[in-house]
């Protein structure tokens, strides 16, 4: 079991390299949590489901959408049939689990639209709602001997209120779990991959890599040992 978490800035190439290690990697499903994947998944081999929920005007019903996230992962852990799993995008989780916790609150205080800035428990429940599904399948692969990709955007990194960077917008438990952590690039020299973290047990290559090519990722995983290929 290998756990991937791979980060990087928008239109780095992680819906695209992240499809083709679906193409390539053993018994895939793909679960889409964007809208701009559904060109990529045109008649593709493996199979995919996009979960997003949409309302009457068309935008993304979050509530709906969390809930369908959280069954569609206990379906896929009950019938256990997948040998890999990406979920592709999970930056906007927390927003969808902050719009259950203000339902909740709501209850209780009819009106309320927002957390409210003290509200440690309520921010405390949202967090732990939030990444909840990816922990989830983390224990489910490790249990199974599965490989679960994992794909997010960038977000401003502070100290106190001093802005230092950007890191993965994953909270650190998430980046903790990862056995494998791939940041993408793309500057002067192309797409590049840098690997910040890979198991002890996986062969050597280099600590930053230039992908030529939409499946280079898929291919460095399988050159350390990282990927199970189709047929294997």
């Amino acid at each position: 079991m290998t756990f991937f978490l791979i980060y990087g800035e928008d239109s780095t190439g992680k819906s695209v390299q992240s499809i083709s290690i679906c193409e390539m990697a053993e018994n895939a499903l793909y679960v889409s949590l964007e809208v701009k994947n559904r060109k990529l998944l045109r008649n593709v081999s493996f199979d995919h489901e996009e979960i997003l929920v949409f309302d009457k005007t068309n935008k993304i019903a979050c509530i709906d959408t969390f809930n369908k996230l959280g069954k569609t992962i206990e379906k896929i852990m009950n019938e256990n049939k997948y040998s890999t799993v990406v979920l592709d995008g999970i930056y906007d989780i927390p927003r969808w689990a902050e719009k259950v916790v203000i339902q909740e609150i709501q209850k209780k205080h009819p009106g309320q639209t927002t957390v409210g800035a003290n509200n440690l428990a309520g921010w405390a429940a949202r967090n732990t709602l939030a990444y909840l599904p990816m922990e989830r399948m983390s224990v489910w692969a490790e249990n199974n001997d599965c490989d679960v990709f994992i794909t997010t955007l960038m977000t401003d990194e502070y100290v106190g209120e001093k802005k230092i960077g950007r890191t993965a917008d994953a909270k650190g438990r998430l980046k903790k779990t990862a056995d494998v952590r791939v940041h993408l690039t793309k500057d002067g020299r192309g797409y590049m991959a840098k690997f910040e973290k890979v198991p002890g047990w996986a062969k050597e290559g280099d600590a930053e890599s230039l992908l030529k090519g939409k499946d280079a990722l898929a291919m460095e995983f399988m050159k350390r040992g990282l990927l199970r290929q189709s047929g294997e």
